[in-house]
């Protein structure tokens, strides 16, 4: 598993590093709206700190990186899983349909582990968000261990699974789509020999 978790908590502290401004400076968006350029030009927007375009981004970092390293692991590793247990032929003698589908479930199971690791961390920004100038301790206590890791679980298990697992479907779809060929682990193209 590590091999497959081991590059995700990069990609995650820099996309999240690039799209927190973007997510703070939206909160201005809709105000443009309702702006015509003579107004705006006497009513300017507030400009923002710098600093506080950042200020989400320790607490997202704590619900992302985990998130996305178990979304990559458990995917891999569901994937191998399955094709050794479950489906009852090689990987190889298995149709297109029958690929994408264990994709799916795969993507589906990944989903729900996503959703369980990443559910306490949800729960606190959330709460946080919601009462300006708590901390994440005045949450906790307020809350309770059991309901930051329970309250609204089943419907995140559901909602990531679903959302997981067609990720993981449209992402295999694609690559069959484009002809991307697995061959004893890597992938090579070739356009004139579909699977």
């Amino acid at each position: 598993m590590p091999i497959y978790a081991l590059p995700s908590p990069h990609c995650t502290v820099l996309h999240t590093g690039v799209l927190v401004p973007e997510v703070h400076q939206a909160a201005y968006g809709p105000r443009l709206l309702h702006l015509q350029l003579p107004h705006a030009t006497k009513h300017p927007l507030p400009c923002l700190p710098t600093r506080s375009l950042f200020k989400g981004l320790k607490p997202l970092w704590g619900r992302q990186i985990p998130y996305t390293m178990m979304k990559f692991g458990a995917f891999e590793n569901t994937v191998q899983m399955l094709y050794k247990h479950v489906v009852p032929k090689p990987k190889s003698e298995c149709t297109k349909g029958e690929q994408l589908g264990v994709s799916f479930l795969a993507g589906y199971i990944a989903g729900v582990f996503c959703a369980v690791v990443s559910h306490p961390a949800d729960n606190l920004v959330s709460k946080m968000n919601a009462q300006k100038g708590a901390t994440a301790s005045d949450i906790i206590k307020e809350m309770g261990w059991y309901a930051l890791f329970t309250r609204g679980l089943g419907l995140r298990i559901i909602m990531i699974g679903t959302l997981t697992g067609l990720q993981w479907g449209i992402y295999d779809a694609f690559k069959v789509w484009m002809y991307f060929v697995r061959k004893r682990g890597t992938y090579w193209v070739n356009p004139l020999d579909p699977w």
